[in-house]
């Protein structure tokens, strides 16, 4: 710490107090050591300070015109740091704090003995000023002494010197290295910082070890010449040692010098060679550490809060920027994710693959719109579109870096998918019905779609004109054709007209069901289902033909009545096969007229069926589970509720717990019992109450192996037979396709709510548009994410000449070009051009698709998004690596000492045009000292910016930056030619300032000398006075015995007695002051407390030491801290046998716990006892120890409970302690 005893300080003493102020310039200017200015307020204080300096500010705390520390808040934000100190008579604990907070140095309070106060006042007005002063000095040394380490001419290293077992220095390691070190032995600081000298030249010679050993062991500074054989060199070599173990060696390679005295001249001109690269170095690293920072700092916050993910990656593959929105596409915090291998985010089984294109885009290609998945920390794999660019390096054409950006486009690619299974799953279960089911446009009557029933009779003619493919013969529209019946006069559907034809191509007869219906494309279709009724019509005919035979059996009645008789028989039992048959007809067919109904009229509807088909008057439905271990009874037919009279019937039942009824599903295929009253192990039996049961029969219904219902009849007056199986399996299979039918169609409005609901959540515009072979376009869908994103609606007529009016002009053509072409050529649709909203907005689009044919059309499925803010990203961080080029080129060009100053300007102002938008119309000027440095045909223009060259805040040139027309020069390029002004500025200074920094780095080593000097001069100095004090007080003593066996009056008596108890004071003061005389003159040091601890006596008192081997970082008199705990225990603990120590952790500190079982410390005495001169003896112990540990951050504090013994809690920060031996 700067030392200023013996300088007088000036000092500015802010109070509203005349008296006060009076009071204080007399006390500390008695001393002979400040000069005093007083104001009466702050107003005053500031004015006075506008005056002149002051080593120091006293200011009282509560005054008219605001008080101290608003006074205080005002100079330190003007920049002020003068040591400030509050005295007042307020003494609140809140103040302090906020004092101290707000920058105080020091606070302290009024009253008591002015003289004291005064005197305390000044002592720290004197810390306060050495402190500052120490501060700024010491900032200095280190800024001057980094400048000197990286820039001298000589080698400089740093090592730690390696002992073997018997303390013989047999290596040392090396800790640090500049660069002229690098350069003067040829080896690198990465390959050896870390590494021994007999790991990096195994060669080395024993005398540089054993020669370095006594430098860093004993302090003794060597300068000697040497040479290394593994290195082929001689040195000059200056050592010293900074620390016990430790040396420090400037070298300079003399080898040359060696070889040839002749070669001196030559040496000094190569001296002065490097001393001008030092310059040039030191400016250099100064000038582009400064304009990284401010690039780094934005584009940093570019990259870092753009929307999109953002990555950037090295030569190495190594990832080098990777901002917020990459981090939450793949759950890797940056921290972890800089310095990573790409290769970490991409799926293994893809890796190889997309490290590929990784390599491929450092090798100079560049990717517009590609996918590569990424895997997500929690092992989610996401899908991303990207494109790239490449970072070039100052020579414009190296590749150092790829900068790419991505869109995640998994929930979309999830999307089409879901879509894709929903038509997939619709098409097999149209595909499962039996019956013919086609779409034909009823304009075209183009054939749209067919059903797998209808595609094996006909083939695939899907795409062909229906009149063509399903009839022969014709040469246009069936005669037939119900297009006309289907709509009213207005063009709406009338609904499902139902219309009998036999096919000319087969024969066979159908019952049609043709409705208009709307297609998928918006435009009105006929749909129609024609189900095989041929078995019906034969029937009809057979009924048409027996009655013809009845009349002519009624005709020959005469001839035979008996065979009259049979004839009759005979035609009822056929009335009521028709019968039967066109009710099991009906019931079939009925399910697609009521496929819309509830479920539950559904199932009433087929048990109703059931019963007519078998002619039973008792039925049932039941479900079953996927594992087919449950059956749930859905419905019971009307007859049957009537007739049982079970009041809790069971809704589920377990299959392998049923009788009869379960056989179905036990054996996979129907059960006939027609002798239900005959034994059988299978019968369960039924409640008392249910219907008797005379004969019974039930079907599975399976569906792909899965048996899915089992339907049951019972109580038919005749026996069941395969018949009935067959009647009631199709019924019931019926009834399945159609409930399995509404359940797909319900899943499928379900999906196709959710996926509108997603295309509303996308960011872009989700579209569907088509292109007919006539040019006709038009759009199937649009998202109404239309309005907001483009500001036009989202109507799908006239969207295409809608959106296309508004695209700009100047991308108009190249637009409506890009369709065409992928019309043309089928390929994936990307495009990015400007759009003009309505209210004129100018905002960038990307429209991207992959078209598919669907029959004549050409369906383009995608998505335009706004990338307004992404062009501007893009643009904003092309023109600034072109910012970052130039200042790169110019730094290379200061860089050159080599170079002429001359050539150097030249290059500089040639370099200039190409780090601005358009360099085509850029031209520079650089003007220093009257010489102008120009481009070919520079000349003022009316659009032009200019930037001084400043040295000092000096200006001592400009640079003119001129535009050759019209055109707008934006901040950023303002911005970049204050830098490169910044920089030639830098660069001329340097040049002035080498000469300047060697004169001061001279003074300084002179200064440091005497300053050491000095304070030897001051130890000898104490220890001469303390000597001759003591000697006097001897003397003083001696007389002082005589007066007192001289002395007969006892009031004299007890005078010499105050005289004898100041002669003791003062001895103990003189004691102090050698005590005192070396606190904090030596370096803290790493010290083990065990070692620490076996200097205490335990004779008197029994020491138990719990302690761990740990080590602290504490003055070298830290023994004395325990020696005066060990002697403060035996002195006062009466009655003490024990003391105890022990350590534990607290939050990162270490806390040393002293204890004994003495009476321990009254708790009104806990902080005095640390005061100086408090106690029985000396009362320097304690104080002197809290003194020593406070040197480091160090605190200690008596905590214990008055009666049970004292305890001291020493507190070692973080960082100044650790376990194990050091």
């Amino acid at each position: 710490m700067v030392d200023t005893r013996d300088q007088c300080l000036s000092i500015l003493y802010v109070d509203d107090e005349p008296g006060l102020l009076e009071i204080g310039k007399i006390f500390l200017e008695k001393t002979g050591k400040f000069t005093v200015t007083t104001a009466g307020g702050p107003h005053e204080g500031i004015k006075r300070l506008k005056e002149q300096p002051y080593d120091a500010i006293i200011s009282d705390y509560q005054m008219q015109q605001c008080d101290g520390i608003a006074f205080l808040k005002h100079l330190r934000s003007a920049g002020d740091t003068t040591p400030f100190i509050i005295f007042t008579g307020k003494g609140r604990e809140e103040v302090v704090i906020e004092a101290l907070n707000e920058g105080a140095d020091f606070y302290l309070q009024k009253g008591g003995d002015p003289k004291a106060q005064f005197a305390e006042l000044a002592n720290k007005i004197r810390y306060a000023v050495n402190r500052r002063r120490s501060e700024i000095s010491l900032a200095e040394s280190e800024r001057q002494y980094n400048l000197l380490f990286e820039h001298i001419n000589a080698g400089f290293a740093l090592h730690d010197i390696i002992l073997d077992e018997n303390g013989i220095p047999c290596d040392y390691r090396f800790i640090n290295i500049n660069t002229a070190y690098e350069e003067i032995t040829g080896l690198s600081r990465e390959n050896i910082i870390g590494k021994t000298v007999r790991e990096i030249l195994p060669g080395t010679e024993d005398n540089w070890i054993f020669t370095f050993g006594e430098v860093a062991l004993h302090g003794n500074a060597q300068h000697f010449q040497n040479y290394s054989s593994e290195l082929r060199r001689w040195f000059d070599v200056l050592a010293y040692s900074p620390e016990k173990g430790k040396f420090a060696v400037s070298i300079q390679d003399i080898t040359e010098g060696k070889q040839a005295e002749l070669a001196l001249l030559q040496k000094s001109e190569e001296m002065a060679g490097a001393e001008e690269e030092l310059r040039t170095q030191l400016e250099e690293i100064i000038s582009i550490q400064r304009v990284l920072e401010e690039t780094n700092e934005y584009l940093a916050n570019l990259i870092t809060h753009a929307n999109a993910p953002i990555i950037v990656w090295d030569r190495d593959l190594r990832i080098t920027r990777f901002n917020d929105a990459f981090g939450r596409l793949t759950g890797i915090p940056t921290e972890q994710a800089i310095g990573s291998n790409i290769e970490i985010l991409f799926p293994e089984e893809s890796r190889d693959e997309s490290m590929d294109l990784i390599r491929r885009a450092m090798a100079g290609e560049m990717w517009n719109v590609i996918e590569i998945p990424i895997l997500h920390r929690s092992g989610e794999e996401r899908t991303v579109l990207w494109n790239s660019a490449n970072i070039r390096g100052s020579d414009g054409e190296t590749i150092i870096a790829t900068i790419a950006q991505g869109q995640d486009i998994t929930d979309r690619n999830k999307a089409d998918d879901a879509l894709r299974r929903s038509h997939e799953r619709f098409k097999k279960v149209i595909n499962s019905i039996d019956a013919f089911i086609y779409i034909a446009d009823m304009d075209s009557y183009e054939l749209l779609f067919q059903n797998e029933y209808a595609r094996k009779a006909w083939g695939d003619a899907e795409g062909t004109i229906c009149w063509k493919s399903l009839q022969k013969n014709q040469d246009g529209p069936c005669v037939f054709c119900t297009n006309e019946k289907l709509l009213d006069g207005e063009g709406n559907p009338t609904g499902v007209y139902i219309w009998e034809f036999q096919n000319t191509v087969d024969g066979h007869w159908y019952e049609c069901r043709d409705m208009a219906i709307t297609w998928i494309d918006g435009r009105i279709v006929r749909m129609e289902i024609a189900t095989d009724i041929t078995e019906r019509k034969a029937a009809e005919q057979s009924l048409i033909q027996k009655n013809e035979e009845l009349r002519s059996a009624y005709e020959q009645l005469t001839a035979s009545e008996e065979k009259l008789k049979e004839n009759i028989e005979e035609l009822k039992r056929h009335e009521q096969l028709i019968r039967e048959s066109e009710s099991r007809l009906r019931y079939l067919l009925g399910f697609y007229e009521m496929a819309y109904l509830p479920e539950k009229e559904l199932l009433t509807y087929a048990l109703e069926g059931a019963g007519v088909i078998t002619g039973s008057p008792l039925g049932y439905l039941a479900f079953l589970n996927d594992d087919e271990t449950e059956l749930s009874m859905y419905a019971w037919s009307k007859t049957a509720m009537e007739e049982c009279a079970l009041r809790d019937k069971p809704i589920v039942y377990r299959v392998e717990k049923t009788g009869l009824w379960g056989e179905a599903v036990r054996q996979r295929g129907p059960v006939i019992t027609n002798n239900y009253a005959a034994p059988n192990p299978q019968k369960k039996g039924y409640p008392e109450g249910h219907p008797q049961i005379i004969r019974h029969m039930n079907v599975p219904i399976l569906d792909d192996d899965q048996i899915v219902i089992v339907a049951g009849v019972a109580n038919k007056p005749l026996d069941y037979t395969e018949t009935d199986v067959r009647q009631l399996t199709l019924l019931i299979q019926g009834l399945w396709q159609v409930l399995k039918r509404r359940r797909i169609e319900e899943e499928l409005y379900s999906q196709q709510e959710q996926l509108t609901e997603v295309a509303e959540m996308v960011p872009g515009v989700i579209y569907q548009f088509y292109i007919r072979p006539d040019g006709e376009k038009g759009a199937y869908y649009i998202s109404s994410r239309v309005e907001e994103v483009f500001g036009i609606s989202s109507s799908t007529e006239g969207f295409f000449d809608r959106f296309t009016e508004h695209v700009d002009p100047r991308d108009h053509d190249a637009f409506l070009q890009s369709i065409e072409e992928v019309a043309k050529s089928g390929q994936p649709w990307h495009y990015e051009g400007r759009f003009i909203r309505p209210s004129g907005e100018e905002i960038w689009f990307q429209g991207m698709s992959r078209p598919i044919q669907r029959g004549s059309e050409l369906v383009f499925n995608g998505i335009l998004l706004d990338i307004t803010n992404q062009k501007e990203v893009d643009d904003a961080l092309h023109e600034r690596i072109k910012e970052i080029s130039c200042l790169y080129r110019i730094s290379d060009v200061i860089g050159e000492s080599d170079r002429p100053y001359e050539e150097v300007m030249q290059i500089i102002a040639e370099i200039i045009p190409g780090g601005f938008r358009h360099p085509e119309i850029t031209a520079a000027s650089i003007r220093i000292n009257e010489k102008e440095y120009a481009t070919p045909g520079y000349q003022l223009t009316p659009w032009s910016i200019h930037a001084n060259i400043l040295i000092h805040q000096e200006p001592v040139g400009s640079i003119t930056i001129c535009l050759i027309r019209n055109d707008k020069i934006l901040p950023e390029e303002e911005k970049l030619i204050e830098s490169i002004a910044m920089q030639i500025g830098r660069y001329i200074e340097r040049i002035r300032s080498v000469e300047e920094l060697y004169q001061k780095n001279v003074e300084r080593t002179a200064a440091q000398e005497s300053l050491h000097i000095a304070n030897k001069k001051l130890q000898l100095l104490s220890s001469i006075t303390r000597h001759d004090i003591l000697n006097k007080i001897m003397a003083l003593e001696g007389f002082l015995n005589f007066a007192e066996e001289m002395c007969v009056d006892s009031k004299q008596s007890g005078y010499l007695n105050e005289v004898r108890n100041i002669i003791g004071a003062i001895q103990g003061q003189i004691e102090f002051t050698r005590m005192y005389e070396d606190v904090g003159v030596k370096q803290p040091v790493w010290q083990q407390l065990q070692t620490v601890f076996a200097i205490l006596e335990k004779e008197q008192v029994q020491v138990h030491d719990k302690c761990k081997v740990i080590s602290i970082y504490a003055d070298p008199m830290l023994e004395k801290v325990f020696y005066n705990l060990h002697d403060n225990t035996i002195r006062y603990a009466e009655g003490a046998s024990r003391i105890a120590l022990s350590c534990e952790e607290r939050e990162g500190e270490l806390i040393i716990i002293w204890e004994d079982s003495g009476p321990g410390v009254p708790d009104n005495q806990k902080e005095l006892i640390f005061e100086r001169g408090f106690g029985k003896n000396t009362g320097f112990g304690l104080f002197l120890a809290r003194e020593i540990l406070g040197i480091t951050g160090i605190i200690i504090r008596e905590t214990g409970i008055y009666g049970r013994g004292a305890r001291f809690e020493i507190s070692v920060p973080t960082g100044a302690w650790k376990s194990g031996i050091m």
